[in-house]
Order: structure tokens, then sequence, then C-alpha cells
């Protein structure tokens, strides 16, 4: 649901939740359970450590209105289509043989800056991808490899940071092959990797010098109460004498937007 703080409510989500463990026996739930909440199975930004507000018989209630549960909802994410590169899907300038390295390049359409924009609504896979080559019968052994060149008009460049390119594809980790450079002479971020062909969700994450842990999707993409975000809840118990979590408790679901 949208943030329970009015400032936040336009740009961040609440993911409130009960956990019901009747048959088993949780003696001590606030010091013995971690309770993990992640957005679209992202740990760099996953809330750890969450402790029931309230407890009714077998029922924990975790139901906040400090932020402890909040999310920015960030946008839905960007797309592009290289099932085939016999033809140029939508989101496609230009597909071309190199003969210096033997690969069909495929060249995105610039991408642009989305963070002072209207949200626009537009099914996605939450980041994730789908290995695919139309003219084949089996795709994981037909699929070929291509280049893919990404770029993203962008002045002055962003300080004390870099940009990643980020999605299922990169493990929803912050890759050095994954990050993008600067082009000062035309004023755009640019990245080629090479991407077996399929249908790809991607987006431009910013990491801070400081904190190269942690990415921050909103500084390109914005973020947008409306975005569609896949919630996942894990359940670790420490019982008595271990001196390890046990997962006891999952559950996954959309926001439904």
């Amino acid at each position: 649901k949208r943030a329970t703080d009015v400032n936040e409510s336009y740009y961040r989500q609440e993911i409130d939740f009960k956990i019901n463990h009747e048959g088993y026996d949780v003696p001590n739930p606030f010091g013995k359970l971690n309770v993990v909440l992640m957005q679209n199975y992202r740990w760099d930004n996953a809330i750890t450590g969450l402790k029931p507000k309230y407890i009714k018989d077998s029922e924990l209630d975790y139901n906040f209105d400090n932020g402890e549960n909040v999310f920015d909802a960030n946008n839905e994410f960007r797309e592009i289509d290289i099932k085939s590169i016999k033809y140029q899907t939508i989101r496609i300038k230009n597909i071309q043989f190199e003969q210096q390295d033997k690969l069909e390049h495929v060249y995105v359409l610039p991408d642009e800056q989305r963070s002072f924009k209207q949200y626009y609504s537009m099914p996605d896979l939450n980041g994730n991808f789908i290995i695919k080559k139309n003219e084949g019968s089996d795709s994981e052994i037909d699929a070929d490899y291509v280049k893919v060149h990404f770029t993203l008009p962008y002045a002055p460049p962003i300080q004390n940071g870099n940009l990643y390119l980020f999605g299922k594809f990169s493990d929803w980790k912050f890759k050095e092959e994954l990050k993008l450079t600067y082009d000062t002479l035309k004023q755009e971020y640019k990245k080629e990797i090479l991407l077996k062909q399929g249908y790809y969700n991607y987006a431009y994450c910013f990491v801070k010098d400081a904190s190269k842990n942690t990415g921050d999707l909103s500084v390109i993409e914005g973020s947008h109460y409306e975005t569609e975000n896949n919630y996942t809840i894990l359940v670790y118990h420490r019982e008595l004498n271990d001196n390890y979590d046990r997962l006891v408790g999952y559950a996954s679901k959309g926001n439904g937007n």
C-alpha cells in the first residue's frame, strides 16, 4: 500500500503483514526471529531485523507507522526484446554484424531520465529476463550472444557515485562490467554488454561512492507509489543453543497495482 506518512505517500510503498505461527513454537519472537523484507528479490535494499509491533496468541503483527517497513516504489523496469536479430523490435535502433568480433551488435534507442516524468503503467517482469530465440526449437541451446549498446543522455555527469545497468541479469548486484562510462563529448552515459538472446528488464541504478552496497533507482528512474513490485518476506528462527538462523517461513506477492 501507499506509505502512511503523507510526505512519502506519493513515492513510497509500505508493507504491512502478519505472521501466524500456530503449531510452531516461538518462545521469544523479539529475540529469536529475524524477519527480512525484499523488493523484487533485491538484497541491497532489503529491510532486516524487523520485530513484531503486537503479539496476540500465535499471531505476530508487523504493522508499523514509523517507516520501518517502507520502500521507495521506484518505477516499472525498462525493456529490450532481442529474441530475434532478423528484425528490429520497438526499442531497437539498429542491428549490424561486426566483422572484427564476429558478433551481431544491437543498438538500443537512447534512454531518458524518468525521475521527473509522470508515472506510466507498463507491464514488466519486475526486473527478470527470459532466454528466448524466435528462430529455433531450444532457446537454451540455439540462442546466440549479441553485443547490446546502451546510451543514456545526461548532463552534467552525476558526482560522488556511478551508474550501473541493473536487474536479474546482473544477479541484482553492481558489477564492474555493468558500470556505465561517461562520454564528455556526447554528454551521455554508455555501456555495451554481451547478452544472450531473449527479453530483458533493466534499470539504471545509482550507487554512491560512500555506500557501495546499496543502490538508488530513483535518481534516474523516478519513484511512484503506483509502481507494481513483488515483495518477499523471509522468516528466520534461531532456536536455543543454535548458532545459525533457520528459514522457517516464506511468502511472496505483488502489490497488485
